[in-house]
């Protein structure tokens, strides 16, 4: 899903509900939403999480933790895998990598 259809569904839940009508090639602004509030908070939803870019939670949930677990072939190294504990190398690794990574504004 693109991140203009994750952004729409978002705002056609309750309770915001808004139209989200896209301007037409003869309109002032084309492509932009007709609605001001809803542009406003369109690009405000491209600023936080940019193109390119994913949102990620601070700690692996559990199937980030599987999955990784099966990417590395440690499931098959300890039997099954154990999740966070401390056999398992994929939640370091994660962590690491989210304190290492770029923030948007610093790009």
């Amino acid at each position: 899903m693109s991140q203009r259809a994750r952004f729409e569904a978002w705002a056609k839940r309750p309770p915001r509900e808004w139209n989200v009508r896209i301007s037409g090639t003869k309109e002032a602004w084309p492509g932009s939403y007709w609605s001001y509030p809803v542009q406003c908070a369109w690009e405000a939803w491209q600023a936080a999480c940019p193109d390119g870019w994913q949102a990620v939670p601070f700690e692996p949930i559990e199937d980030q933790i599987e999955a990784g677990c099966e990417a590395t072939g440690e499931c098959e190294r300890l039997g099954e895998c154990h999740r966070d504990c401390d056999c398992s190398s994929v939640p370091k690794v994660y962590r690491a990598m989210l304190s290492a990574a770029p923030k948007p504004g610093d790009v």
